[in-house]
């Protein structure tokens, strides 16, 4: 609920930051939608490459 607060402080505020502010976040959020995902894959390919690596000195 905290967000919906900030959105309208955030239209209150003045006639044409808000619009700005808008499309930043949306492009924030669209960006991390997208990023997340391919960090979590990157780090999970990185400790499958460690684990293997490990398992290949074990034998």
């Amino acid at each position: 609920m905290a967000t919906k607060r900030t959105w309208t402080v955030i239209l209150s505020s003045g006639p044409q930051t808000p619009i700005k502010q808008f499309r930043l976040s949306k492009l924030v959020f669209y960006l991390s939608l997208c990023i997340i995902p391919t960090l979590i894959v990157l780090i999970g390919g990185l400790m499958h490459l460690l684990s293997e690596s490990e398992n290949e000195r074990a034998f």
